[in-house]
């Protein structure tokens, strides 16, 4: 079993309701109390591109930036290993220095999870090592990569005081609500600080699948969880975490990174006026 220096649980075999989720605290923001915090995307495909974007970050309503480096990566991902964790350990000083208000979640997403990244186990835990002691606030792991490796990583990055998000994407369906519910409770049971999965709705009955499944796991579970339910269907789903029980949403700036964002200007006060309801 995992153990989890970060707040996480050490499993989840107790009773349901047994504990409420644990606060996640990402620099100064904290996961799992208040409204759901809002995480953007930046997309750079290069260093200067990187630095040039984030002009239209530094004035936008958000709370933690993912920084998706498979796109700045992807030029890169063969080339020697060194490079690799250069580019990464660049990026994220890079970041820190031109928006130090905003912490980093690092997320190296991969082509079978709908990014730009098509690596080995080798070069993903290389770049994700790197983030590490680049100075990640946060990092992101697939749930589709190796559990030993997945076991390995959660542990280094437990080490060195950094909460790991454990996520699956699906951009074909929705699961049914018990198997959400399963993936979501085996991400807490492997170490994860917040468990976070995306579906792809083909019917409204997908959305609502995708919102009970939330309701029970925050209900259930030790540890926050971030869900939504992508494209134009899926869109209310984005805002009605504070209904359902996500910690988290993800909101656009200047590009959305997965199909139907809401501008995070526009979502920050959808969800506060949600609250009130």
């Amino acid at each position: 079993m995992v153990q989890c220096a970060c707040g996480a649980p050490e499993g989840v075999e107790e009773s349901p309701k047994s504990r409420r989720p644990a606060p996640v605290k990402v620099g100064p923001v904290v996961l799992g109390e208040g409204l759901p915090k809002i995480f953007v995307s930046i997309m750079a495909k290069n260093p200067a591109e990187l630095e040039a974007e984030t002009a239209h970050y530094r004035s936008a309503d958000f709370d933690v930036l993912e920084w998706r480096a498979d796109f700045l990566t992807a030029y890169a991902i063969h080339a020697p290993e060194g490079v690799l964790a250069n580019l990464t350990v660049d990026g994220l000083e890079l970041l820190s220095r031109l928006i130090p208000e905003k912490p980093v979640l690092f997320t190296l997403r991969t082509r079978n999870e709908g990014g730009a990244a098509d690596v080995d186990d080798h070069q993903y835990a290389a770049a994700l090592r790197a983030a590490l002691k680049g100075g990640a606030a946060m990092v992101d792991l697939e749930m589709s990569r190796p559990v030993e490796l997945l076991s390995d990583l959660i542990d280094e990055a437990h080490a060195a005081g950094v909460p790991v998000v454990l996520s699956s994407h699906d951009f074909a369906k929705t699961a049914p609500r018990e198997a959400l519910v399963e993936m979501l409770t085996d991400m807490a049971r492997l170490g994860a600080d917040v468990a976070k999965v995306a579906q792809t709705p083909q019917s409204k009955e997908d959305v609502i699948t995708l919102l009970e499944a939330t309701r029970e796991a925050a209900d259930t579970l030790p540890v926050p969880v971030i869900t939504m339910s992508m494209g134009p269907l899926g869109v209310l789903s984005r805002a009605s975490g504070t209904l359902f029980g996500s910690a988290g949403t993800f909101g656009a700036v200047k590009t959305a990174s997965a199909p139907g964002q809401i501008p995070c200007g526009e979502l920050r006060r959808m969800l506060s006026r949600l609250s009130g309801m």
